[in-house]
């Protein structure tokens, strides 16, 4: 699930996850003897409901535009051309991001 919402391979988040010790060393080889891989993936993000077409951004991009936007690095209409986003869009965003100054919350279960 995590690799969906960040939209990485399952390779990348298990080996990330591994190397922070929140996984035990081997577990992406082990997921992948199973069986794991692309289409477990798709059907995950199927169940998520995530749509097929991919963003021109990641949740992360969006996130760091919101930091550079606070420290005042980037304008709204920089950010809105960046990501490929209208303004109204971006602001919302930002409202979303400073009503959870400091916070971050993923709501992967529903």
């Amino acid at each position: 699930m995590m690799a969906v919402f960040f939209n990485i391979s399952i390779e990348a988040m298990t080996r990330r996850l591994e190397s922070l010790d929140m996984l035990p060393q081997g577990t992406f080889d082990t997921l992948k003897k199973q069986g794991v891989g692309l289409d477990h993936r798709r059907r995950v993000a199927e169940e998520m409901s995530v749509p097929d077409e991919n963003q021109p951004f990641t949740p992360r991009a969006l996130l760091l535009a919101g930091v550079a936007y606070e420290r005042e690095l980037l304008s709204e209409q920089q950010i809105a051309s960046m990501l490929e986003l209208n303004l109204v869009d971006v602001r919302r965003a930002l409202e979303e991001r400073d009503g959870h100054a400091g916070e971050v919350v993923l709501d992967l279960v529903e």
